[in-house]
């Protein structure tokens, strides 16, 4: 039984169920006929390929930060400066996960950037005041380990 479809319809709705040919003014359609992805090509949805990166990404940005924070840590527990390296890594990791989630709260406006910026701020801020009380308690346990030594 041949299915009745109107002239100019998609490709893959003229022929009949089992058949596999096409009129010949049919175009191709607008995304690939495969099992590995139903998005159309023009998508910006990540691939079955993409997936797995587009999640680990974000723990690269929070490594910077991480190992950042880790470096200036041991030169303040050293009595050095931070090196430059350390801080610009630090910045630059701060800088790239907030402007990630403004980026991903943007579509529902400024009211949604910053609601979505919220975590970020909330988590580098958390962990820096963490690592300010472990640079202070690390510079107390040394004056106290001097004191000690010396009788003083």
């Amino acid at each position: 039984m041949r299915h009745r479809v109107a002239e100019g319809a998609a490709p893959w709705l003229t022929a009949s169920p089992g058949s596999q040919q096409r009129s010949p003014s049919s175009q191709s359609p607008a995304w690939p006929r495969s099992s590995r992805t139903a998005t159309p090509t023009n998508s910006s949805a990540p691939t079955a390929r993409q997936a797995p990166t587009a999640r680990l990404l974000p723990f690269t940005v929070d490594g910077l930060i991480w190992a950042a924070s880790m470096v200036i840590l041991d030169a303040s527990g050293r009595k050095q400066p931070a090196p430059a390296l350390a801080k610009w890594s630090l910045a630059v990791g701060i800088v790239a996960t907030v402007g990630a989630n403004v980026a991903h709260g943007a579509s529902h406006g400024a009211i949604g950037g910053v609601v979505s910026a919220w975590p970020a701020l909330a988590l580098v801020g958390s962990f820096e005041l963490l690592m300010t009380l472990t640079r202070n308690s690390a510079c107390s346990g040394l004056v106290q380990d001097k004191d000690v030594s010396t009788g003083t």
